[in-house]
């Protein structure tokens, strides 16, 4: 009877490691949602500062006559990246469309990483293919709109995505 007594009184060694195993199986779990969480959390904080510069460049526009929003237009994602147009007063329509889309690329450029890779063109399209990182769309007769494409991370891979923002007076 004393030795079944003493068999009972302590956790075994592998009932231990039975705990540590559930208990780490749990926490990989817990990392796992955060790790998710923190991702959604990303895109979502990606795709705000998208729409807050499109709405932005759209506001702008708005401010113009329409006779004027033919400024707007770019041939492609490249037209605008590198440097703002200079004039501080008595600028031409085409002067303040043309600093207007450099700011709006600008503002998705900054704090991105490179493997985001955020493009953007202000074109005419025919709607019929949506904007990707390796085309625009554009070179249609149809509305002028904010085309951007960018890449997020979902897991471990990239994938793309894309909006289309339609600009009108």
């Amino acid at each position: 009877m004393a030795a079944a007594k003493a068999q009972q009184q302590g956790h075994s060694l592998i009932e231990a490691l039975l705990a540590l195993a559930i208990w780490m199986l749990g926490m990989s779990g817990l990392f796992s949602l955060q790790a998710k969480t923190l991702q959604q959390s990303r895109d979502i904080e990606q795709l705000a500062a998208i729409e807050q510069a499109a709405s932005e460049l759209i506001a702008m526009a708005q401010t113009m006559p329409a006779q004027e929003w033919k400024h707007f237009q770019e041939s492609g994602y490249d037209d605008h990246l590198d440097g703002a147009a200079t004039c501080l007063s008595g600028c031409s329509a085409q002067q303040r469309a043309a600093f207007q889309l450099w700011r709006f690329k600008q503002s998705l450029r900054s704090g991105r990483g490179a493997q985001e890779a955020i493009r953007a063109a202000v074109c005419r399209s025919d709607g019929k293919q949506a904007p990707s990182l390796a085309s625009d769309g554009c070179g249609g007769s149809g509305p002028l709109g904010i085309r951007v494409a960018w890449r997020s991370r979902n897991g471990k891979a990239w994938h793309e995505q894309s909006r289309v923002w339609p600009l009108s007076p």
